[in-house]
């Protein structure tokens, strides 16, 4: 009887230690399989910490063993050879479709073995398969796209272009995952190019977007008055006839000149759109508003697929006017007060190009005192000359000075005052050559110091 309760003990022992060892370890741990009709990847993990978090993380690995088996090219038709010119978007995009490969995978098969240390998977997929579930997508992808063309060109047709730029958006995004592949199609019409439909549709549609001022120039009394409001009508240029479009976002800045602008604005059902200037910060005469269709506002009412947008957008500029706000320029006088010095004087034409800047910028001058606003006296002139002669050369130097002040002859207030001295000219030859290099200094000097001082008056 103790025999048989010994026999049996050993006998459950040895069926328990049979029950809890590994199973066999399979041919694939051992060795890769080489089956060349599959995608295979093997990966293993320690068996170490959560049971779930090993696992997961053998079974992640195999797949992205399983990914890099499968190489994606780059076909001659597609859409991304058509900006292979813009090499910062091709690379990135051509980085992002092979990342993206192992969100493709699915219908693999899966094995696991495992023992105390490690826990180890194979995925394998059918290349077969694979194909025909990757050809299958693209058909979609491309039927898709087909048709919403199909409904942007009748949009365009009836003069809806926002409508349609939408539309075209949207079958770029049904094949923003193939858009390495052929993109070719074929239809009841023919072969179409999708790819190429679509890039084409988007720009074309720009390049008839007009954004037009409804005034060019406007003319206004003076440097920070309020209320003025450019105005500008975008219109779409159809097959018979321009009509304007409602919904486009039209952003303002200026190009010259500064100010407090209102930035943005959307066209409304008669495609006007306005902005408003409520103060002219600076005293020059002529301010240039650039009114363009915001493209960055665009492509997120679309979207907020930047790249994509880059792709099918290509290089077509934003539609856009300029709109010019001129100052009404003030009357004044001007005294020419040249000081000579030792029988010397300053070239004319020093004193042509400061009356000629002042004049553009911000006089009408006069001979009438009485019809003046400002008087402007200008004191140009010589301070000092010498000769420096040495072995074989001799130097003609002169040094120049300029005053200017501006008076308001209705308080005798004197609104501005500048002087600019020291300057020096110096040339073989003659006193006359060093005074021109002297007087072409001055004038430099002149724009560079007193004309940005002058653009902050309130004249």
């Amino acid at each position: 009887m103790k025999t048989i309760r010994y026999f049996l003990v050993l006998l459950f022992t040895v069926i328990s230690i049979s029950a809890f060892s590994a199973p066999k370890k399979p041919a694939w741990v051992k060795q890769r399989p080489t089956d060349g009709s599959y995608y295979i990847g093997i990966a293993f993990a320690d068996k170490r910490g959560n049971v779930t978090d090993y696992m997961q993380d053998a079974r992640m690995r195999a797949l992205s063993a399983m990914a890099s088996e499968i190489k994606i090219s780059i076909s001659s038709n597609s859409v991304l050879q058509q900006v292979e010119n813009n090499t910062d978007i091709y690379q990135r995009y051509e980085s992002k479709i092979n990342s993206s490969v192992i969100q493709t995978l699915e219908g693999y098969e899966v094995e696991t073995w495992e023992d105390k240390k490690e826990y180890w998977v194979m995925m394998r997929l059918s290349k077969v398969k694979y194909q025909m579930r990757q050809q299958m997508k693209l058909d979609q992808a491309k039927m898709a796209a087909s048709v919403l063309i199909d409904e942007a060109e009748k949009m365009i047709v009836s003069y809806q272009p926002y409508t349609a730029l939408d539309l075209y958006f949207k079958a770029a995004l049904s094949i923003k995952d193939h858009l390495e592949a052929d993109l070719t199609h074929r239809s009841a019409t023919g072969m179409r190019d999708i790819g190429m439909e679509i890039l084409n549709g988007i720009n074309n549609t720009l390049q008839k977007i007009e954004v037009l001022p409804v005034q060019k120039v406007m003319t206004i009394g003076r440097a920070g008055v309020a209320n003025i409001t450019p105005s500008a009508r975008v219109m779409f240029a159809g097959a018979e006839e321009s009509r304007p479009v409602a919904g486009v976002p039209v952003r303002y800045s200026f190009v010259s000149g500064s100010g407090s602008i209102k930035e943005s604005s959307i066209s409304d059902l008669e495609g006007l759109v306005s902005t408003s200037v409520t103060k002219l910060s600076s005293g020059i005469k002529r301010h240039e508003i650039r009114m363009e269709v915001d493209m960055e506002q665009l492509h997120k009412s679309f979207g907020q697929n930047e790249d994509l947008w880059q792709i099918f957008r290509g290089k077509t500029a934003a539609p856009q006017c300029v709109v010019v706000v001129e100052l009404e320029k003030v009357a004044s006088t001007i005294d020419m007060k040249e000081v000579v010095f030792e029988g010397r004087r300053t070239c004319e034409t020093l004193q042509r190009e400061v009356r000629a800047i002042l004049a553009q910028n911000f006089f009408n001058f006069t001979t009438k005192p009485e019809n003046a606003s400002y008087s402007v006296d200008i004191y140009p002139g010589i301070s000092k000359s010498e000769i420096k002669s040495g072995n074989g050369y001799k130097v003609f130097i002169v040094y120049l000075e300029m005053g200017i002040t501006i008076t308001d002859t209705n308080t005798g207030y004197e609104v501005f005052s500048h002087h600019i001295s020291g300057i020096r000219g110096f040339q073989p030859g003659s006193f006359e050559h060093a005074i021109t290099a002297a007087c072409n200094s001055m004038y430099q000097k002149f724009l560079d110091e007193v004309i940005p001082a002058m653009e902050q008056l309130d004249l």
